[in-house]
């Protein structure tokens, strides 16, 4: 993601800076957390596919899943935050 430019970033106040990092810190983490479950939910999708073809996901796999499509909002929420916000600031200035 392209990061404003020097010339605006020496324009924003000191809450709008803050504000800024926040919405960069959260989508860095949510993108990192988002990778984690997907990985945890893939690996156990390949083990019961290799040990059960063809047949339905457990439980226990289907919530994985959906926890990795729950993480997945949420860093796809948090990088629209973080777009509409640079794109609010390259407006202001």
């Amino acid at each position: 993601m392209k990061t404003l430019p020097k010339y605006i970033l020496n324009k924003l106040t000191t809450s709008e800076k803050n504000k800024l990092q926040s919405l960069l810190d959260k989508h860095h983490k949510t993108g990192e957390k988002m990778v984690e479950v997907q990985a945890i939910a893939s690996m156990a999708m390949r083990k019961e596919t290799k040990e059960h073809p063809g047949q339905p996901w457990t439980a226990a796999t289907q919530r994985k899943i959906n926890q990795g499509f729950k993480y997945e909002m949420i860093a796809f929420k948090a990088s629209d935050e973080l777009k509409a916000y640079m794109e609010e600031m390259r407006k202001k200035y």
